[in-house]
């Protein structure tokens, strides 16, 4: 999983790990994979709801122009 620096998801996979319980504070301790789990389009841009396998904490976040496309087709 990589992202840029400003999103934290992979690109491809659209997977990330779970880090933050508040944006940027690194304070998560479980570390588990955040799975993609639905996508919706609101304001003409796709959010992305991740559920981490190992807890079950869910978040949404903004998907990236730089996105797999059909990726996200498949959870929307």
């Amino acid at each position: 999983m990589v992202g840029d620096g400003y999103t934290n998801h992979c690109f491809k996979c659209l997977r990330s790990k779970h880090m933050d319980n508040v944006p940027g504070d690194r304070a998560a301790g479980c570390g588990g994979l955040m799975r993609p789990m639905k996508a919706e389009l609101k304001s003409g841009e796709y959010i992305i709801t991740h559920k981490c396998e190992a807890c079950g904490h869910e978040k949404r976040n903004k998907s990236s122009p730089q996105d797999d496309f059909d990726e996200l087709m498949k959870i929307s």
